[in-house]
């Protein structure tokens, strides 16, 4: 009867009135065109039946409807939340089937729409859109997550990154929210992003609860991979707050073999150590390091290789902000093909160690470019390398005693040291600008480093050691000579640590259109070039390239 009573309103086109549904109307089947606006008055499952309904007119939902599985609700006017469970928080709407909305929709109440359902209008949600299929993502909340800071969700979470590894890989959302880890780790599964909503370098300084916030005060790890296995291949970790209480434990624990993995963007405020790292291919880029009790990046020795740690900021670190574990040093066994590049350290460091350690292994291909250091009281950057280069950093020392900007330790060979500002605070009377230690191999090539510390070099006894530094020097007017004259100018240039210092100055193009030009080393600091006309002539004033070495 049901049925018929529809079509007869269909057929009499009795548009501009309302078609009201009763709550129990059968089960018809066939299509169903409303040219009138509609109001579903469904209540249990079943009650619209598995039909196809289009309705082109504007379509309230009232009360709690359910379209079973199999049926296909198509609105092409707009969603009308008058009265319906789609504006009513206390009420809410399952869409199970194929559903299209091509009106302008609000969706205020808790709905669940589980089957494929596509938005070709404005779509305004003025709740809590979930969405669990992973397109475009795994909201946490999703799946039990509450965000409260109180309610442990650390189950839900995992349920997340499983449902997401599940189904080949898949972004898990954060959003913002306090979310209490007390039952940790969580393991980071492989083809898996986790991502919060924060930016550059994440939460800034003492901000705190602030974005999607991962807070575990226990003495454990908060994330970590599948040991032995490469579970976190091609994963990553962005736009997270990582905060704690606690002085022990780690925020990211990744064990051997994790490989493609990125971890940027993300605040790491408290436990022992931010972040262990271990495998290759790995991305540590534009993260905020505070109040660490022992690192803020703590790197596996005798560890892969390919690894970028560039644009994070570390503040107030208890020991050593990047620290390479030891090992033994010897053959190289360290890490192949590292570049810790354009990081800020500021502050509060410990008084004896260093701000960038890789001296425990001989590492090759390492590059520790572009950094700003300052406020350590022990060594700005330490590290053994075999082929690499330390060049263009900025170092502030402090006033303690015995700071260095750069050591070079180990059997480094084949190193380049260029471009670095080493500048001591006021006060300071025991700094070196640049040590290099007894055991390095060389050769060193050491060029246009400014050092403006009590003492620049710190001397080195090994006798492999090449050292270069090179100055512009432009001469005073030459006076006219007369054919066969002689004339000399003399240049200081600083002094090198080397026992056996030599230089030698070329003129930036020939001073003189005929005639001859010699450099003489007087001692290891004074440079005199000399010239001597064929014919008369006055030397025309070039620009010197004096270049110092020693061994």
């Amino acid at each position: 009867m049901i049925a018929r009573r529809i079509l007869a309103y269909v057929l009499a086109g009795l548009v501009g009135s309302m078609l009201t549904l009763p709550t129990a109307w059968g089960q018809p089947s066939g299509t169903f065109v409303f040219p009138q606006p509609v109001i579903f008055n469904g209540g249990t499952a079943g009650n619209v039946g598995t039909f196809s309904v289009q309705a082109n007119g504007p379509t309230t939902l009232g009360g709690t409807t359910t379209i079973p599985a199999g049926a296909t609700l198509t609105i092409n006017g707009a969603m009308n939340g008058t009265n319906a469970p789609l504006t009513a928080a206390a009420t809410g709407v399952t869409f199970t089937g194929t559903n299209t909305y091509s009106g302008n929709n609000t969706f205020s109440g808790n709905n669940t729409l589980s089957g494929a359902t596509t938005f070709s209008s404005a779509t305004t949600y003025t709740g809590n859109a979930l969405f669990k299929s992973g397109d475009p993502w795994y909201d946490v909340r999703a799946f039990g997550a509450t965000g409260n800071g109180t309610t442990n969700d650390t189950a839900a979470i995992q349920a997340a990154i499983t449902a997401a590894n599940t189904a080949g890989g898949g972004i898990v959302w954060f959003p913002p929210g306090i979310y209490l880890i007390a039952t940790g780790p969580i393991t980071l599964s492989d083809h898996v992003s986790l991502l919060g909503p924060l930016q550059h370098r994440g939460e800034w300084w003492s901000n705190t609860g602030k974005g999607a916030v991962l807070r575990d005060n226990t003495s454990g790890t908060t994330i970590t991979g599948s040991a032995g296995t490469e579970a976190s291949l091609a994963s990553s970790v962005e736009g997270l707050s990582f905060e704690s209480t606690s002085t022990t434990g780690q925020f990211i624990h990744l064990p051997s073999l994790t490989n493609d993995l990125l971890i940027q963007n993300n605040s790491f405020q408290g436990k022992a150590q931010a972040i262990y790292v271990d495998g290759y291919d790995l991305a540590i880029l534009d993260n905020f390091f505070q109040g660490q009790a022992n690192e803020g990046l703590d790197i596996a020795a005798d560890g892969g290789n390919s690894l970028r740690v560039s644009g994070n900021y570390f503040r107030a670190i208890g020991t050593v902000p990047i620290l390479l574990d030891a090992a033994g040093i010897g053959t190289p066994a360290g890490w192949l093909g590292v570049w810790i590049t354009h990081n800020e350290f500021a502050g509060n460091f410990n008084a004896s160690t260093a701000t960038i350690d890789f001296s425990s292994e001989l590492n090759q291909n390492l590059t520790i470019n572009q950094n700003y250091i300052e406020g350590f009281g022990g060594f700005g950057i330490v590290a053994a390398i075999q082929s690499g280069s330390i060049s263009d950093n900025h170092i502030v020392t402090s006033t303690a005693a015995t700071v260095k900007g750069i050591d070079l330790f180990g059997a480094s060979a084949n190193v380049r040291l260029h471009g670095n500002a080493v500048l001591g605070e006021s006060g300071a009377t025991a700094n070196y600008g640049i040590a290099i230690e007894t055991t390095v191999v060389g050769p060193v090539d050491a060029t246009g480093n400014t050092l403006t510390v009590a003492t620049p070099w710190l001397d080195p006894t090994s006798t492999a050691l090449k050292v270069v530094q090179s100055q512009i020097f432009t001469p005073a007017a030459w006076g006219a000579l007369t054919a066969g004259a002689t004339g000399s100018q003399s240049f200081t240039i600083p002094a090198l640590p080397s026992v056996n210092a030599s230089a030698t100055c070329t003129p930036q193009g020939a001073p003189l259109s005929s005639g001859n030009w010699n450099t003489f080393v007087t001692s290891t600091t004074l440079i005199t070039f000399a010239i001597t006309a064929v014919v008369a002539q006055t030397p025309v004033v070039k620009p010197m390239t004096c270049t110092e070495w020693g061994y």
